[in-house]
């Protein structure tokens, strides 16, 4: 019968023969336990994760355009910097946006210098009648933590935007809110 078992069969049937094994699983179970109380926690965690959005602005461009004429080239002008981890691009009307993140463990002040370096290098790839990049570092901080999203078959644009600002001025007096900002409308 033994001829039939393949190597975790083997082991299995020999496991369960043997004085072993019930010693073996209380001791895991006993690290285990350990482990859990001496394992140092934190509610709140500091991670450094530099990051920064890089802005640029030209009057009357598509998000096509935007996409195409300067989003696309910073990320890859970007993305060459060491240390990057990611760079993520958006574009809107007028308007295209990077969020680059650095490595984790990556020195916040020297990875901005890298940044900000390299974009000043590379305004040639901008083309004419786009801004001058502009750099806002990011933290853990600006990450939201709730954000809503008002739709409405019933209301147009104008009367949903004022709801949002009523609810908007409800929300801003609450303690543990420090911003709340509205995007669109």
């Amino acid at each position: 019968m033994n001829d039939k078992l393949n190597i975790a069969g083997r082991f299995g049937k020999a496991a369960m023969g043997s004085i072993i094994t019930p010693v073996a699983s209380l001791l895991i179970l006993l690290l285990g336990v350990l482990a859990l109380f001496i394992t140092p926690r934190e509610e709140n965690p500091h991670i450094n994760v530099p990051a920064a959005n890089v802005f640029v602005t030209m009057e009357s461009a598509t998000p096509v355009e935007m996409l195409n004429l300067v989003v696309r080239p910073l990320e890859m002008v970007l993305q060459e910097i060491p240390g990057i981890d990611h760079t993520y691009g958006m574009a809107r009307d007028g308007l295209g946006m990077i969020t680059v993140q650095f490595e984790v463990g990556e020195d916040k002040e020297a990875s901005l210098v890298r940044l900000y370096d390299r974009l000043m290098h590379n305004l040639d790839r901008l083309p004419p009648g786009a801004s001058q990049p502009l750099v806002k570092p990011t933290d853990v901080d600006d990450v939201p933590v709730l954000t809503l999203t008002f739709s409405s078959h019933h209301y147009d644009d104008l009367m949903l935007k004022r709801i949002v600002e009523r609810v908007k001025e409800q929300l801003t007096p609450l303690p543990g809110i420090s911003v709340a900002e509205i995007i669109g409308g």
